[in-house]
């Protein structure tokens, strides 16, 4: 999963530089999206002795939803952790 995410990013960075890039926007939550990054990488993060852990979002946050493409802001999150 890890290895073809490192390839749907690389392609992205052809695409963006191409002009092709297409978003598509879709409702999402901001604690889903984190809660999926968490999961994605705590078994990793374990492995090296690591505790990887989500702190609560305000109230008011994990609640909310916005419009965005998904699967980019989960590409930007990953990249981060």
């Amino acid at each position: 999963q890890l290895m073809q995410n490192i390839v749907s990013d690389m392609l992205d960075f052809e695409r963006i530089d191409s002009g092709r890039l297409v978003l598509v926007p879709a409702a999402m939550r901001v604690s889903q999206l984190l809660q999926a990054a968490t999961d994605t990488f705590r078994g990793l993060a374990a492995a090296k002795g690591v505790t990887l852990r989500l702190v609560p979002l305000l109230f008011d946050l994990e609640r909310a939803v916005f419009i965005g493409d998904v699967r980019r802001l989960q590409q930007c999150v990953n990249t981060g952790v």
